[in-house]
């Protein structure tokens, strides 16, 4: 888990992790309503060191996620893409498809605990949400 949210901050990240993992990287991001469509774009193009990438929610505030996640999808490639816009069902696939040597990367929104949706504040801890789909595999401990 980790808070990147720019084209920068993903790829050095995705840099990163290659450096030290040859394996596969699924990565799960969104494309935040407050970046201009051609900032989603460059944070698409910025995945091609991901194997995978499920593009989700992230703060979409009023605008429709799938409009914003295919403005991801159209710098990722759809070739590489999967769009799931609801998160929690983003990160249980991922956890769920992952096979044993995978990193997967969920970006954006770290440890912030909420999420901007057709104006509301609704609660959104990634954290929770990976130690259930975790558990659901038959992972992890009683900690978070």
């Amino acid at each position: 888990m980790d808070g990147a949210r720019t084209t920068a901050e993903l790829t050095d990240l995705l840099t990163d992790v290659g450096t030290f993992h040859g394996g596969r990287v699924v990565l799960v991001l969104g494309g935040p309503a407050a970046m201009d469509a051609a900032g989603r774009r460059e944070l698409g193009a910025a995945t091609e060191r991901a194997n995978g990438v499920i593009v989700t929610a992230d703060d979409s505030e009023y605008r429709p996620v799938e409009e914003l996640a295919n403005e991801v999808v159209a710098g990722a490639g759809a070739h590489r893409c999967l769009v799931e816009p609801n998160r929690e069902r983003a990160i249980f696939r991922a956890i769920s498809q992952a096979r044993t040597g995978d990193i997967i990367l969920v970006t954006g929104k770290a440890h912030r605990n909420s999420e901007t949706f057709e104006g509301a504040l609704m609660p959104c801890d990634d954290r929770r949400i990976l130690h259930a789909a975790l558990a659901n595999r038959g992972y992890g401990g009683t900690r978070i």
